[in-house]
């Protein structure tokens, strides 16, 4: 597990990626809200599938609960979004990766026990 920070379109952003097995990549992402000019900082973890090329899939539910898994894991109001509170602000999502992990498992086990549920009512 490696944490990439470098200043991107939007100032500062890290991102951590790592390998869950079975084809899917954890991404972690520390970075500026595009919601509106000085935004919060946001970090978000997402789950999506690598092919046998090495391309990362993601796919998008819209709250339907069959896409892949995506969640804040921390929102703060900045007045100034530097590289210290990027670094400060990944780490401190870092420090609870067990329980992304756990929510991440959580929600594929939902999806399996839906998927279940629905092919044996077929």
């Amino acid at each position: 597990m490696q944490t990439c920070v470098q200043k991107g379109r939007n100032g500062w952003e890290a991102k951590t990626t790592l390998n869950l097995g079975e084809n899917q990549v954890l991404s972690i992402r520390t970075s500026k809200s595009l919601v509106a000019h000085g935004g919060p900082l946001d970090t978000t973890a997402s789950v999506a599938s690598v092919d046998e090329h090495g391309t990362l899939t993601h796919v998008i539910d819209f709250g339907l609960g069959w896409g892949d898994y995506s969640a804040t894991v921390l929102r703060r109001a900045l007045p100034r979004v530097t590289e210290k509170s990027v670094r400060e602000q990944q780490e401190t999502a870092l420090a609870s990766l067990e329980q992304i992990k756990a929510r991440v498992a959580r929600h594929y086990a939902e999806q399996a026990r839906l998927n279940a549920a629905q092919h044996a009512a077929a």
